[in-house]
């Protein structure tokens, strides 16, 4: 499964209207495209890639895959009632050693990591994966702090695998900030190293 959104305009709590229109079907590979639209404007538009295959993810990459290092009682709560309403469903819950800046620490690099599950009793599925790499503070924070929204421009999400745990460890890192313009790359493991999800974000 990828997903790669563009966000159009801002939107507002609210019904939107969902439009799906299948845009090819192979042996492997389904492709649709989904625009949201509200109050007459185009908001949303993405891009989805869905296949039945799944296993193992074989990292090329040479680094060793975010393994958890706290547990959740030892992490700050991130999901505080009124921030944002996914968290009226969500427990966010940031290292401490990458959640300096919330008492005014900035430092480098912009890393960002910890736990989410749900409040209410369930395990993530492939829909719930999508979500988790989206409900963390932006890493770029960890240096420059929270003083300014950091709206998406565009998203691509790629999961591996159904998670089918309570809770997933998520490890986020922005290298590279252009004239305000950042790019954040998350994975998220099932706590265990099994990668579920990889994501990448253009935000400003």
């Amino acid at each position: 499964l990828q997903i790669t959104g563009v966000f159009l305009n801002r939107t507002l709590l609210g019904e939107v209207e969902v439009h799906v229109e299948e845009l090819a079907r192979s042996g492997n590979f389904d492709r649709f495209e989904v625009t949201l639209i509200q109050g007459g404007k185009k908001v949303f538009r993405s891009f989805c890639t869905l296949s039945g295959k799944t296993g193992k993810t074989e990292n090329l990459s040479g680094e060793q895959v975010s393994i958890p290092f706290v547990q959740e009682e030892d992490c700050i709560m991130m999901s505080r009632p009124g921030i944002t309403p996914l968290y009226d469903s969500l427990n966010v819950l940031v290292d401490p050693l990458t959640g300096a800046w919330m008492s005014g620490s900035l430092k480098k690099p912009a890393h960002i990591r910890g736990w989410v599950r749900f409040k209410e009793p369930r395990n993530f599925d492939l829909a719930a994966a999508c979500m988790a790499v989206d409900c963390f503070p932006p890493a770029v924070f960890t240096s420059f702090g929270a003083s300014a929204w950091v709206p998406s421009l565009e998203f691509t999400v790629f999961v591996t695998g159904n998670p089918d745990v309570d809770a997933l460890w998520a490890d986020f890192k922005c290298n590279y900030c252009t004239e305000g313009i950042l790019q954040e790359d998350g994975i998220v493991t099932d706590g265990t190293g099994r990668i579920v999800a990889i994501s990448r974000q253009t935000a400003v």
